[in-house]
């Protein structure tokens, strides 16, 4: 065993077992280590920088390395050349696990480098907001950032209802799990009395949305229009609907003006969304509060998978010549947009009423006062009469 002794704060000296020690904990080889401690090695050495295999598991992301490390009495608050200990580095590169590792065995939270900055300051600096949380939890002083302009953020304890809400519109997971650890209402409602969860699908803030029913959020729960968390989701993406509708979500309930989830997708062109919704027991043919069926919102909207919609529904069942209370057919809204003639012949190919009338207007009336001089061809192909 080489025995250095060294006074000099910028000088250090590695043994060849030592350094075989920092290469073996830079690559997270257990084995190598274990075999590097049975000899007589300085499980506590220290590099160039004064780092120690600890600080360097610690920064390579090595926990395995580090769990091993401390099993061996490795110095836990040892510090390197800029004063810093292992803590200091999990906390300043956010990582959760070493922090927690750390402190449970007896890591000091209130020591500060060489820049008196604490490990509370340097998780702060780099908005580790659970680490905070860790730290206060150990004792560290949440004055210490509380009146620093450059730490910004709430204390884990004044959180409240509106930054859940923030969050969940930002999707900051490790946020909202820091305010759900508190006491706060998960199904807290804003002004248009939406929830956390209805704001993460909103948004489309999958991860979020996950997170809050893990936590036990209502799904069925409604806004102020008597809106649903599916509801919204079925304009959005498909994994929100999958996800909601695997956690119980009711696929037949009504906003205040009758309208279902069903017509949201079909309004939204979202043919998955409508296949995954009427797999839960939603009707094809169900009326809204204006005598809409799902097809008719597919056939009134502009979106791009508004065809695609309409054929699944009609390959379901749907009554292509269902009226709602002005009269209209899907026929009628379909003839009424522009460049829409794959929706037009998929109607008339499946029994629509080409000369369907509501009032004075007729599908090739309404053709021709758009100026679609293509769709009113194929109308008057099909038999549509000018009067």
């Amino acid at each position: 065993m080489l025995l250095i002794i060294c006074s000099n704060p910028v000088f250090s000296y590695v043994s060849p077992d030592e350094n075989a020690l920092f290469e073996a904990v830079k690559a997270g080889d257990t084995q190598k280590i274990n075999l590097i401690l049975r000899k007589v090695v300085n499980i506590n050495a220290k590099n160039e920088d004064w780092k120690t295999p600890l600080m360097v598991a610690v920064e390579n992301n090595r926990l395995e390395v580090a769990k091993l490390l401390l099993a061996k009495r490795a110095f836990v608050d040892e510090r390197d050349k800029n004063r810093r200990t292992a803590l200091m580095h999990a906390a300043h590169l956010g990582r959760t696990d070493f922090v927690k590792l750390l402190l449970s065995k007896g890591a000091s939270v209130h020591l500060r480098d060489i820049n008196r900055q604490s490990p509370l300051m340097l998780a702060a600096q780099q908005r580790h907001e659970d680490i905070v949380e860790l730290l206060v939890s150990k004792g560290a002083n949440m004055n210490e950032i509380k009146t620093n302009p450059n730490f910004s953020f709430a204390s884990p304890s004044s959180y409240n209802d509106n930054d859940l809400f923030e969050a969940v519109k930002a999707g900051d997971t490790q946020k909202i799990n820091l305010i759900l650890r508190k006491v706060v209402n998960i199904n807290a409602k804003d002004g248009s009395s939406r929830t956390p969860l209805m704001l993460a699908v909103q948004n489309g803030r999958l991860e979020a949305a996950e997170l809050l029913l893990s936590r036990r959020a209502n799904v069925d729960d409604r806004d102020k229009d008597e809106r649903t968390a599916l509801m919204y989701a079925a304009s959005k993406k498909v994994e929100l609907v999958k996800l909601l509708l695997s956690h119980g979500a009711n696929a037949n309930l009504r906003d205040t003006w009758r309208k279902s989830a069903l017509m949201f997708a079909a309004e939204a062109g979202n043919r998955d969304a409508a296949e995954l919704i009427m797999s839960r027991g939603a009707l094809v043919d169900e009326v809204d509060g204006k005598g809409r069926t799902p097809l008719i919102y597919a056939a009134m909207s502009y979106e791009t998978g508004r065809y695609e919609t309409a054929k699944l529904l009609i390959s379901k069942g749907a009554n292509v010549n269902a009226r709602d209370f002005s009269r209209r057919t899907p026929l009628l809204y379909a003839s009424n947009i522009r460049k829409n003639e794959d929706l037009i012949k998929l109607l008339l190919v499946n029994g629509a009423d080409v000369n369907a009338r509501a009032g004075d207007q007729t599908p090739l009336r309404q053709a021709e006062e758009i100026g679609d001089t293509a769709t009113a061809e194929i109308l008057k192909k099909a038999g549509a009469r000018e009067k």
